[in-house]
């Protein structure tokens, strides 16, 4: 299998495409379900909603949230650690499929309940570490290794991206720019197959409607491509500010825990800080596309703007480095559309700054670049994306030396 994998893998990887992509689509109503319990809807543009209930109601659901997760991370989680995106990148240098069913289920119920307790992270962290599971449980059952195993994890990274966001060619580029390091060639066929599946079922169940819907961009001219620099700079320096508080968090939890602290326990203090976060800036809670959006189509103050930033960023970091469940793609989109209206007026400005942060933190600048167009139907949005990529991945692999994956393994010691 140098070149092309046989007929027996491009079907296994359908069937996992097929499998991934529900997983997408229950894990997205399985939390909209749990956010019904927490706060009496099911929507996952929370934002505004959220910001007509009482600040106490948003100060104590993470810290209820946060005292449940801390139970899961006790007696179903091994390590007392939930697994995301970093977990599947290591998965995919192995040579055998390594994740199990009691990792996978109990990272994906730990972010779930995360998420609907009104964590600061994503929804698409945790079903890549789910899809990663599905790709090694059905290649452990068919007895598939190396290359084949690698060739199967792809596809089913591919399929899950797709099915969460609508995102054929983005959830194809994530699958081989950012995840898998190794035999990309051989994935590509089945990865392209599984991204057209994973995006059939999202068509099915939520319709052809793009993440973001925001008014049309035509051909831009060279001179707003230039004002976009600065947006792209800033929203950069933004996404690499993110990345160094998110590690300083995990370096402190990680001290405490040297000196004893039970691990599990974290989520307790975690879910008080994001709540106290939360009552004042309900634009952290959840995974925050009402927000994004809303800024993508309005606009806001740029000190807004920057209250949202450093907000978000506290949020997210102290939810992910605080051993809550959750992804960071989400909260990238966050940050770097706010970072780039805050330099741009225009929505061009905006986008630039969701591919700048993206490029910067996942290290995936054809990620963030077709990203930007199929999140918001706009193919000209490449244009302005493309600019700020550039500049997100020559400053990033500058000043950090890859993306905050490959931050987690080295500290980790697994890269």
């Amino acid at each position: 299998m140098k070149h092309l994998p046989p007929l027996r893998i491009w079907l296994i990887a359908a069937v996992v495409a097929v499998l991934a992509g529900a997983a997408a689509i229950g894990f997205r109503l399985g939390f909209g379900a749990v956010q019904y319990l927490f706060y009496g809807f099911s929507d996952e543009r929370i934002t505004e909603l959220a910001a007509a209930l009482p600040w106490w109601h948003r100060l104590l659901a993470p810290v209820a949230g946060g005292v449940i997760v801390a139970l899961l991370l006790r007696f179903v989680v091994p390590g007392a650690r939930p697994r995301s995106i970093a977990a599947a990148i290591t998965a995919g240098e192995s040579d055998v499929p390594p994740i199990h069913a009691r990792e996978g289920i109990g990272a994906a119920a730990i972010s779930v309940l995360t998420l609907g307790a009104g964590g600061s992270a994503g929804r698409e962290g945790p079903v890549v570490h789910l899809a990663a599971w599905i790709a090694s449980a059905v290649s452990r059952k068919f007895i598939i290794d190396g290359t084949g195993w690698r060739v199967i994890l792809a596809a089913a990274i591919a399929a899950v991206t797709a099915a969460s966001f609508h995102a054929p060619l983005a959830g194809l580029a994530f699958a081989l720019e950012i995840v898998l390091r190794r035999d990309r060639w051989p994935a590509l066929g089945p990865a392209i197959l599984a991204a057209v599946i994973g995006d059939g079922m999202y068509l099915l169940w939520f319709g052809d409607v793009p993440m973001f819907q925001i008014a049309p961009i035509g051909l831009p001219d060279p001179e707003p491509l230039f004002k976009v620099i600065p947006a792209g700079l800033a929203a950069a320096l933004a996404g690499l500010a993110f990345m160094h508080v998110l590690l300083g968090v995990e370096d402190i939890v990680g001290a405490a825990e040297r000196r004893g602290w039970p691990g599990w326990l974290t989520p307790v203090p975690a879910g008080l800080a994001v709540g106290a976060i939360a009552a004042v800036r309900p634009e952290v809670i959840g995974i925050g596309y009402g927000t994004t959006e809303a800024i993508l189509m309005q606009g806001m103050a740029p000190t807004l703007l920057v209250a949202i930033i450093a907000a978000k960023i506290a949020a997210t970091a102290v939810t992910l480095g605080g051993r809550f469940g959750g992804g960071i793609f989400s909260p990238c989109l966050l940050i770097g559309v706010a970072a780039g209206a805050m330099v741009s007026a225009d929505s061009g400005g905006s986008l630039a700054g969701l591919a700048a942060v993206v490029t910067a933190v996942l290290g995936g600048p054809v990620t963030g670049i077709l990203m930007t167009w199929e999140l918001t139907g706009q193919p000209w949005a490449m244009a302005y994306a493309a600019v700020a990529a550039g500049i997100a991945w020559r400053l990033g692999r500058r000043i950090t030396g890859g993306s905050i994956f490959t931050m987690q393994q080295r500290r980790a010691g697994t890269r």
